[in-house]
């Protein structure tokens, strides 16, 4: 009887030796498993709360760009940065009719150098004015300042003419205004005298040339 249990004892021992070799065994030809990764989320986009709207960047309208100047006896304008032209535009109108009002009086003054100089603004300060005819004015100039032979006529008409004095070819009065006349008018302006050496020169007259040139020497003005 105990014989026999040492069999079953040795068989038990026997058939857990090998059972454990037969897994150690199995383990080691087996590859390893490998570690498991992290899985890294993306970063999650902030959420706002129900209700609320995301705000978005908006760029500054024009409108928000306006700057404010003041003018006096007009009060304060607004002004856009943007345009380059804006504050001129602005003024030129606020002035336009005090600019015409101006304008006129000159022209309709019973002073010879006020008109002369009326007639030499038509066609700048009224650019804006449907009735303006500065050619026609050009021409009331030439004829004022041969008429009274003031020096101030005769320098706003040959500057207003000054690429026609004296031209037949050229249109209108300008080729009625005398250099010559000019330059007697207003002895004491070297302007005149050199304008006439030049003309002398022009016109081959060389003593002429000379003449003029001595008297624009002895000008103070």
């Amino acid at each position: 009887m105990r014989r026999r249990w040492k069999w079953i004892s040795a068989l038990v021992i026997a058939a857990l030796l090998g059972c454990g070799w037969w897994l150690r065994q199995r383990s080691a030809a087996s590859p390893p498993v490998p570690a498991r990764r992290a899985a890294v989320s993306p970063p999650l986009a902030p959420r706002w709360p129900a209700g609320i709207s995301i705000p978005t960047r908006k760029s500054p309208a024009r409108s928000e760009h306006f700057e404010e100047i003041e003018v006096c006896g007009v009060g304060k304008i607004r002004l856009d940065p943007d345009d380059a032209t804006g504050a001129e535009k602005q003024l030129d109108a606020l002035a336009k009719n005090s600019r015409l009002r101006w304008l006129a009086a000159l022209r309709n003054s019973d002073d010879y150098r006020a008109r002369a100089t009326g007639l030499y603004l038509e066609g700048i300060l009224d650019r804006d004015s449907p009735r303006k005819d500065p050619e026609a004015a050009r021409d009331e100039l030439v004829q004022l300042a041969m008429a009274t032979k003031d020096p101030a006529a005769f320098a706003l008409a040959y500057t207003k003419c000054i690429k026609g004095i004296e031209d037949s070819s050229s249109p209108g009065a300008c080729p009625q205004l005398s250099i010559g006349d000019w330059a007697h008018a207003d002895a004491d302006n070297a302007v005149p005298w050199l304008q006439l050496a030049a003309k002398a020169r022009r016109d081959g007259d060389s003593t002429g040339e000379a003449a003029a040139f001595a008297r624009a020497a002895q000008a103070h003005q």
